[in-house]
C-alpha cells in the first residue's frame, strides 16, 4: 500500500511539472497567439494632446512625423544654441514625453540639444503600441 501511494504522489508531481512546462513553453513561443496579453503586460501608454513644455529660455519645437509603422508620431525638439550633439530620447514603456522634461532639462544644462518623441499610442501620437510598432518607431 505504501509503495502505491509513493508512486501515485510521484506521478502527480510529475504531471504538475509537465503541465507547468507546457504552459511556460506556450507563453514563451507563441506571442502571436497571446499578442493582446503581451501588449497589456509590456506597454502603459498615457495618451493625450500635450502642450509643449519650454525649459528655461529654450523653446520647445513641436515635431510631427510618420514612423516606419505608419503611425503619426509626435515629438518635442529642444535646440541648444551651442550644442554640437543631439540626444534622442526613447522614453520607455510607460507615460509620455511630458514625463521626460526633467531629463531634457538636465541634458540641456550639459549643452546638448534634445529630441523627445512618443511611440504610437503614447501622448499625441496615433496608433497603439505593440512590440513590432515600437521597434519600427
Amino acid at each position: 500500500m505504501e509503495v502505491n501511494s509513493v508512486l501515485l504522489n510521484a506521478l502527480i508531481g510529475l504531471a504538475k511539472v509537465l503541465a507547468m512546462t507546457v504552459v511556460c513553453v506556450t507563453v514563451l513561443i507563441s506571442p502571436p497567439l497571446l499578442g493582446a496579453f503581451y501588449t497589456k503586460l509590456l506597454f502603459y501608454p498615457e495618451p493625450g494632446d500635450l502642450q509643449p513644455i519650454h525649459i528655461g529660455n529654450i523653446k520647445c519645437e513641436p515635431v510631427l512625423f510618420e514612423g516606419l509603422s505608419g503611425n503619426q508620431l509626435s515629438g518635442w525638439f529642444y535646440r541648444h544654441p551651442a550644442a554640437t550633439s543631439v540626444f534622442i530620447v526613447n522614453h520607455g514603456n510607460a507615460g509620455n514625453i511630458s514625463h521626460r522634461a526633467r531629463l531634457a532639462d538636465r541634458l540641456l544644462k550639459q549643452g546638448y540639444s534634445v529630441f523627445l518623441y512618443d511611440y504610437g499610442g503614447y501622448g499625441a501620437s496615433t496608433g497603439s503600441p505593440s512590440p513590432t510598432s515600437v521597434l519600427q518607431e
